[in-house]
């Protein structure tokens, strides 16, 4: 007999979860190897943590829940390897920055919790501190595709200031669209459920009335004599 198979959800959130701290081991390798063990440290307590997602996913947590507020644990995840693999790839000039924009666009269509929202938040935070580590001299600059460049402090202000507009834009405008699109789902869905209401009525009454007919029919064939009387 065959096993049976994971539903969507289970089978989606799976791949996603198991993804997560390959991608995350990874991202601490490489800050190992670039000679920076204080980022190497927080990318493997980061690995640690979606490695325990990962088992709780599978062993205790529906994908019911993992679209609730439990949603915010994958996105931190996400988000955190997102910032060190921009910081890999040329910081604020790294064109990864656009999967921010991805992962905002995801999370903006969880209406069962303010997933888009505390992700656009954490994408703001986390990245103008890199940013800003980078400004002050705290984190050395690294490339690992291509040229090193170091951004002035208007540069740095104004990626900054394009990553929080387009980021709370993307949020807004998807969760929106999102909300209106349950709300007229919600009352096309109470369109129908009152004209089923309505035909279980009216079928209702048209089994009353047919029963009264049935009724009536019988009381006049009682009423009626089957033999009329001849005239003379």
């Amino acid at each position: 007999m065959d096993r049976p198979r994971l539903n969507e959800p289970a089978a989606r959130f799976r791949m996603i979860n198991g993804v997560r701290p390959a991608l995350t081991g990874f991202a601490a390798f490489l800050s190992y190897y670039e000679g920076l063990p204080a980022l190497g440290h927080i990318l493997i307590g980061f690995l640690c943590l979606s490695l325990l997602w990962l088992v709780a996913s599978i062993l205790w947590i529906s994908p019911e829940k993992q679209s609730g507020y439990f949603s915010f644990v994958p996105s931190l995840l996400d988000i955190t390897f997102l910032t060190a693999f921009i910081y890999f790839t040329g910081g604020g000039l790294s064109t990864a920055i656009l999967v921010y924009g991805y992962i905002v666009a995801v999370s903006a269509m969880n209406t069962r919790a303010p997933q888009g929202l505390f992700s656009a938040v954490y994408i703001v935070i986390i990245f103008s501190a890199m940013n800003l580590a980078l400004l002050f001299g705290v984190l050395a600059p690294v490339n690992l595709l291509g040229t090193i460049h170091t951004l002035s402090r208007a540069e740095t202000l104004q990626t900054i200031a394009l990553v929080a507009i387009i980021n709370f834009g993307l949020y807004f405008l998807i969760h929106g669209l999102v909300l209106s699109l349950e709300a007229k789902n919600r009352k096309l869905q109470e369109q129908s459920d009152r004209i089923q209401q309505t035909n279980r009525v009216l079928a209702s009454r048209n089994r009353q009335m047919s029963d009264e007919l049935e009724v009536a029919r019988k009381i006049q064939e009682t009423l009626i004599p089957r033999n009329m009387p001849s005239g003379e």
